[in-house]
């Protein structure tokens, strides 16, 4: 009695509620702070923040980092230098005991090559040892080495919060608690949420602008790098939009007139991405809240557009001047407007659904797909003169698919065996991706659960909400997951397609499959412990997609050290890549003239390699290998070759091949 009447002082209760909520978000910072060196969080260019040095020395040289002395990682096979490599985050200050021959540092996307005679004039510090200069930053506006900026951090604050929570328990806890004492005693606690909840939507798509505004400056990568300077590039011919045998035009063309307008610096280039992906949250809102009934049905579209706002794939894919973003808002629109379709049978809505399917057709494979799912559904769902409608909008989709298709897609795509050489995909590869995507086994087992039990008539009456729009909603997500598992294996029995990160234009129905499956049973006793531990999943399932190795050339490193060290040897040297020429000459018009250049088409093999090698008049090539492949593939290589190494990232390494008798 005393605790109730207590609870009931209105002082007493916004102490209480202010309490927690002040030392939660104090714990929170403090927290971060210290568990910073900890947090995984992987960004655009993520992989690659820790400092990394590579040393060649006529004897033993003292490496210190922030004043400590540095331990040498393990030598790699053929590798002069020593290696050293730090985690510690931040790293203010590097220093050597005299004089190395040559260092190379990589210091996130940016690699730094210094000469005995550039180490010499370097400054000095209290102890006579060389101090790395100052601009040795992870970016230009850093205040130490490995500073990412301030937008960078607070994006890592943000995101450890959901995918890092094991280091946030106590201010969570006090978090919940605030939040359960708000609810309880509305009335008594000081504060109101009125602005917020007006404008809610619009605070989600700030907050998620902010999350994908960070780490986009790192430089481009390999598909990047063609979308800029092969197919997107202003100065070619426009029917080179139509020349990637993996990608309709439509994004090349979108692509050519952004940079028409904003140039073609990675920044700018990828805010077409971002815009894509923030307008797809604002779709996805749209989609979920207009096809639910009244109760909760702007709850739950808050809830779905938020975790995809925050959702890593969905950040990641944001990130890249690539389709994905796009293809994902297409997704949510081609639904909705079939949704409408099937309600209301209205023209307007058979036209912009044309429309659209046009778009989606010349803009990725996987969006056909999409397509012949929905196309699919709709047959089951529309009558007769509605199915006419429908067949003639994707009809005329399909026509204006065909001239990629037989400029491009059918000779150099289908029947070429050297295009991609995907993996024939299997069960696992389906459960693994949706695993990924709908965070955490836990919640996988729940879906699949509630899925099979919505198909059962007698328990779907028993045990979920009578709200045919709710399941509808469900029914339509799991639907169009598992056809476009079903449909791209199918295809990959004459083609293998399919890639993981390709899922990602459903992603948002794996967000609504998983939010709906909280809120879709009548007990809600029995909803809210599903809902637990689907919240539980969210926060502790962090095995994140990375990106494939090949993804992960680094041009822009490896240019650099081609550029710097084949200048310091002085002798005739080439550069091995996996693309044109003229892309590469585009990309580094400032490091590259008449250089030699090599295409090696992947996968890279030792015939290939030494048969380029022994056809060219250069003594050095630099080439870079995958870390997992490298020891292998050098062990069988001729004997009459030499190696370096350098090491620029845990999973990059940068190899000179020397013909016998170039210098070392």
């Amino acid at each position: 009695m005393l605790l109730k009447s207590v609870f009931q002082n209105k002082i007493f209760v916004n102490f209480i509620f202010y309490f927690c909520l002040v030392f939660s978000f104090f714990g929170f910072l403090f927290s971060f702070y210290a568990n910073e060196e900890k947090i995984n969080i992987p960004l655009f260019n993520g992989d690659n923040a820790d400092i990394r040095l590579n040393i060649k020395t006529y004897g033993d040289t003292d490496v210190f980092i922030n004043g400590l002395k540095a331990r040498k990682t393990p030598n790699f096979p053929y590798n002069p230098y020593d290696f050293y490599e730090s985690d510690n985050v931040p790293v203010y200050n590097i220093a050597f005991s005299n004089t190395p021959e040559k260092i190379i540092i990589s210091a996130g996307g940016n690699l730094y090559y210094f000469t005995e005679k550039e180490i010499s004039s370097f400054k000095k510090d209290e102890k006579e040892r060389y101090i790395i200069p100052d601009y040795v930053k992870y970016d230009k506006n850093s205040k130490y080495i490995t500073d990412k900026g301030i937008l960078k951090k607070i994006f890592t604050f943000i995101m450890s919060v959901f995918y890092n929570s094991k280091f946030y328990i106590v201010p969570l806890i006090l978090l919940l608690l605030s939040g359960f004492i708000y609810f309880k005693n509305k009335d008594k606690v000081n504060i109101e949420f009125k602005t917020f909840k007006k404008g809610a939507i619009f605070w989600i798509l700030g907050f998620a602008l902010i999350l994908r505004l960070s780490d986009l400056s790192s430089f481009y990568w390999t598909d990047e790098l063609y979308s800029v300077y092969e197919a997107g590039n202003v100065n070619f011919p426009f029917l080179k939009t139509f020349s990637d045998p993996g990608n309709p035009p439509l994004f090349f063309i979108l692509a050519r007139i952004y940079m028409l307008l904003f140039g073609v610096e990675p920044n700018v280039t990828r805010m077409l991405s971002v815009i894509f992906s923030v307008i797809c949250i604002y779709a996805v809102y749209v989609f979920v809240k207009n096809n639910l009934n009244e109760d909760n049905k702007n709850k739950i579209a808050l809830i779905v557009s938020f975790l995809y706002s925050i959702n890593i794939y969905s950040i990641c894919i944001a990130q890249e001047f690539r389709c994905y973003s796009l293809c994902a808002l297409f997704s949510v629109l081609s639904a909705y407007l079939l949704f409408e379709i099937i309600k209301y049978k209205k023209n307007k809505d058979f036209i912009l659904y044309t429309f659209l399917s046009i778009l989606m057709a010349n803009t990725h494979y996987f969006q056909i797909l999409i397509l012949i799912s929905n196309f699919i559904i709709a047959m089951i769902f529309l009558d007769n003169k509605s199915r006419i409608k429908f067949f003639i909008s994707n009809f005329i989709a399909f026509l204006s698919f065909l001239p990629y298709f037989f400029m491009t897609a059918l000779n150099n795509a289908l029947l070429n065996e050297e295009f991609n050489k995907f993996l024939m995909p299997d069960i696992n590869f389906y459960i693994d991706t949706f695993i990924k995507f709908i965070q955490g086994k836990t919640a996988f087992i729940i879906v699949m659960v509630l899925f099979f039990i919505s198909l059962v008539p007698y328990l779907r009456k028993k045990i979920f909400e009578k709200d045919d729009k709710f399941l509808n909603l469900f029914w339509y997500s799991m639907y169009t997951i598992l056809s476009l598992f079903v449909l791209s294996y199918l295809f990959s029995l004459v083609k293998p397609i399919a890639k993981m990160y390709y899922f990602t234009v459903i992603l948002p129905f794996f967000v609504i499959l998983f939010v709906l499956s909280c809120f879709i049973l009548k007990k809600k006793s029995i909803a809210f412990l599903i809902s637990f531990f689907m919240v539980c999943s969210l926060f502790s399932y962090s095995d994140y997609i990375q990106r494939d190795k090949s993804r992960l050339l680094d041009f822009k490193r490896i240019v650099k050290f081609y550029y710097c060290d084949s200048k310091y040897h002085n002798q005739k040297s080439a550069l091995i890549v996996p693309h044109s020429k003229e892309m590469i000459k585009n990309a580094f018009p400032y490091y590259l003239d008449d250089d030699e250049i090599i295409v090696i088409k992947p996968p890279l093999s030792v015939e290939k390699l030494t048969e380029k090698i022994e056809k060219s008049k250069a003594e050095n090539f630099y080439i870079k290998i995958e870390y997992n492949i490298f020891k292998n593939f050098f062990d069988i290589m001729p004997e009459n070759y030499d190696y370096e190494i350098i090491r620029t990232d845990k999973d990059v390494i940068i190899a000179r091949i020397m013909k016998r008798g170039a210098s070392l």
